[in-house]
């Protein structure tokens, strides 16, 4: 298999190996894939979990300002 990666992940990926962390570029591009499978597989369970949250009818109302604040918070490392 060919890949034809943008210059810059290209070079995260040539990094990756000069820095040892891995012993090849091909090592690179399976540990990411790995990780893309695992986290897309998390991802698909708490849709999941969520829809059948829905269908039993366990959701409350969106509260669009609260949840703003809650990202916020999140993304200033506080909890709200």
């Amino acid at each position: 298999m060919t890949l034809t990666l943008p210059p810059d992940l290209e070079r995260f990926v040539q990094d990756q190996v000069a820095n040892g962390q891995y012993a090849s570029t091909g090592d690179v591009v399976e540990a990411a894939l790995q990780l893309f499978r695992d986290r897309h597989s998390e991802l698909r369970e708490l849709v999941r979990l969520a829809t059948d949250q829905a269908d039993r009818g366990e959701v409350a109302p969106l509260d669009p300002i609260a949840t703003l604040s809650r990202l916020k918070a999140a993304h200033a490392g506080t909890e709200v």
